[in-house]
């Protein structure tokens, strides 16, 4: 009897212990956002060929986003040949509780991030972006999803990875991105 009575004693410890290093530390959000630097890394290209195999040139959708202190953006989105040929502010944007914060569907300046520019808004530009991202700051990526049927990035976060346990010095709750909705090819 007393041999169980140590080895609860120490599992509990055990478990005492890596409950105290996640809290304080956090890093299962570590491994989870090292697994979405993969699928980024591997998902990406796959997708792009997907894309690009079905030259797709007229499509329409909705977006919605932000950039902490840039931009807020969420309207519908029409592009074709390459270039977006219509824009329009989506009809439930005034029920969003980021209203107000940044600018919606900004030309942008020669200052702004990527996202904050609607001109950038087609397929191939996003696809461009988040692979150069990729490349140059594959931890930034904390989420990313594809289309199932036409390949193109219909969700994608991004932010600084790591913990958010009480001694982490990182904060994670600083981040950004977008997503695609109610994708159409269009007639040509």
């Amino acid at each position: 009897m007393g041999i169980i009575k140590r080895i609860s004693k120490k599992v509990w410890l055990i478990l005492l212990l890596g409950l105290m290093i996640e809290v304080l530390f956090d890093p299962l959000s570590r491994i989870l956002n090292f697994s979405e630097n993969i699928q980024a890394r591997v998902g990406l290209p796959h997708a792009r060929a997907k894309w690009d195999a079905q030259k797709v040139n007229h499509y329409k959708f909705d977006i919605r986003g932000f950039i902490p202190l840039q931009c807020f953006f969420s309207g519908n989105i029409e592009v074709k040949e390459g270039k977006v040929v219509s824009t329009e502010m989506r009809s439930e944007a005034d029920k969003d509780p980021f209203v107000g914060l940044g600018t919606m569907l900004s030309e942008g300046s020669a200052n702004s991030p990527f996202l904050c520019n609607y001109h950038n808004y087609t397929v191939p530009h996003l696809f461009d972006e988040l692979q150069r991202w990729s490349q140059e700051s594959p931890s930034y990526i904390t989420r990313i999803s594809f289309d199932s049927k036409y390949g193109f990035i219909s969700d994608f976060g991004f932010g600084f990875s790591g913990g958010r346990g009480l001694l982490s010095p990182e904060i994670s709750d600083c981040c950004g991105g977008f997503t695609i909705e109610n994708f159409e090819v269009l007639d040509e």
